[in-house]
C-alpha cells in the first residue's frame, strides 16, 4: 500500500510500485501525484522507497505558481528521516510544457543528492513533467545518483 503522508496517513494506493528507472513510475506519478487539473500549477512530490524500492509513499511537499515551487530540504529530509525511507525521488511539473531543468532545478537537486548522501539514502531520482513527457536526472546524468544494482536485503 502507498500511503500519502499528511498529519493523518491516506492510502492512495494498494497497487505495488516498484521503482527500476524513471518510465516505471510515470503512470503512478501520473495518476496518483499529477492530476491532468493540477498540471497548470507547479507542484513537487517526494517519493520514499524501501530497501526493494517499492514506493511505499508520496508526500507533496510544495505547491507554487505557474512557474516556480520551492522543495524545503529540511522538510523533505524530515519526512524521508521520520518514514525510513531507504531512497527517494522527488518529482515536480513544468506547467510551461518543457520537462528540461532549469538551473535552479539542477542547483536544487545536486544540494539534495549531497544531504541525502549524508544521513544514508539513496536519491534515486529527480523527474520533471510536462505536457505528456518527461525528463529524468538519472537518465541524463548517470554518475550523479545512487541507483542500487540490486536491491539491499
Amino acid at each position: 500500500m502507498v500511503y500519502e503522508y499528511t498529519l493523518t496517513r491516506r492510502r492512495i494506493s494498494d497497487e505495488l510500485t516498484k521503482a527500476g528507472n524513471a518510465a516505471d513510475l510515470i503512470p503512478f506519478l501520473t495518476s496518483h501525484c499529477f492530476h491532468e487539473e493540477e498540471m497548470g500549477t507547479e507542484s513537487c512530490w517526494l517519493l520514499t522507497l524501501d530497501k526493494d524500492l517499492i514506493v511505499q509513499g508520496a508526500m507533496l511537499m510544495s505547491k507554487g505558481c505557474t512557474d516556480s515551487c520551492c522543495l524545503d530540504q529540511r522538510d523533505a529530509l524530515f519526512a524521508a528521516v521520520s518514514s525510513r525511507a531507504y531512497a527517494v525521488i522527488i518529482a515536480h511539473n513544468h506547467p510551461t510544457g518543457d520537462p528540461r531543468p532549469s538551473k535552479y532545478d539542477i542547483k536544487t537537486t545536486e544540494a539534495f543528492n549531497k544531504a541525502c548522501k549524508v544521513l544514508g539514502i539513496h536519491m534515486l531520482d529527480h523527474i520533471i513533467l510536462a505536457d505528456g513527457r518527461y525528463f529524468s536526472f538519472a537518465d541524463e546524468r548517470e554518475d550523479s545518483f545512487t541507483w542500487p544494482s540490486e536491491p539491499r536485503r
